[in-house]
Order: C-alpha cells, then structure tokens, then sequence
C-alpha cells in the first residue's frame, strides 16, 4: 500500500496515520477480506467485511504529546478489501484481488458515531470512490482533505522517524 501511495508505512500503534507520503499526505489505511483465518465452518454464511472506523488519540509528532480526545487525523481513509474467495487462487500479493475504497478523513469524521463500518453500507455512502491498485495514489490525493493546522499534526516529524518517536515504557506493566 505505502508503494502504491508513494509513502512510508508505519506499523506502530502510536503513528498518527498509517502511510504518509513524500508530500505529507496523512493516509489511513483499513484492510479486510471476504475469506478471514476465523470464517465459520462449512454451512454457514461468511461474515459481511467491517472496517473499525474508531477514533483514536494520535501522536502529535512531538515528544510524548498526543491529541486531547480521539481523533481522526489522516486527509485519506483507505478502505482495502481482498476479494478472493477461491482458496485454491487466494494470494494477497495479486493486486487484481483488490478493491480500494476511498474518501476524506472528513467525511469519515462526520459519518454517525459507530466504532464500525460494513462494506455494504461504505459502498452506498456517498464521497467513497471505488478504484483499483493503479489508480490509488491519484484517488487518494483527489479525495483528500485540504492541509488543516487545526488538526495539529507535526508530519514532517513523522518522516523523521524512529528518531522523534515517543518514548514507551514498557516497564510499568
């Protein structure tokens, strides 16, 4: 995903986005498929894929300062569903097994407050553009939202990682 966007990926739960692009572009990433290690035995229906669409508390990108309340932070959610469902084709490295949904970190800011979002249900919300893995990066960037100071991210910060990351201390467990 990060290479696609043109990004770094951030795979630590402290990170304010998950992939931030050469031009800061803040992008948030969810991922699901229609096949899951959990799926229900033969007989019974899959489950509908579901993003967790929660807001959190984000790193400033600034010594072990974080946003006050919960916040969505990133201008690009990117919502990733694995289509396969033929175990015999399954392979999350085939990119035609992908499907990309796009829109603002705005819009997701002002969807009802839930913790979830099914894929049926972001399908028919409106501001979410369908696309595949080669036209992500110029999606991602047309939905975005405009550069907001409000949201008080330092993203330069953030490419100068791990140097400026918070400190954790593990110890006190």
């Amino acid at each position: 995903m990060a290479n696609a966007l043109g990004g770094t990926a951030f795979r630590e739960e402290w990170a304010a986005c998950d992939v931030l692009t050469a031009d800061l572009l803040a992008v948030e990433v969810k991922c699901t498929g229609r096949v899951q290690a959990w799926d229900p035995s033969p007989g019974r229906g899959r489950s509908s894929p579901q993003f967790d669409i929660t807001a959190k508390k984000r790193w400033l990108g600034r010594g072990n300062a974080y946003t006050d309340v919960p916040a969505i932070v990133a201008a690009t959610y990117v919502f990733a569903v694995h289509t396969c469902t033929d175990p015999a084709a399954y392979n999350l490295g085939v990119p035609e097994q992908w499907r990309f949904y796009l829109t603002s970190g705005r819009a997701v800011e002002n969807w009802p407050q839930q913790t979830s979002i099914t894929l049926s249900v972001l399908c028919a919300t409106s501001g979410v553009i369908e696309c595949g893995l080669d036209e992500l990066a110029d999606v991602a960037r047309s939905v975005a939202d405009a550069p907001d100071a409000a949201r008080q991210i330092d993203w330069a910060a953030h490419r100068l990682l791990p140097e400026h990351a918070p400190v954790i201390d593990n110890t006190a467990r």
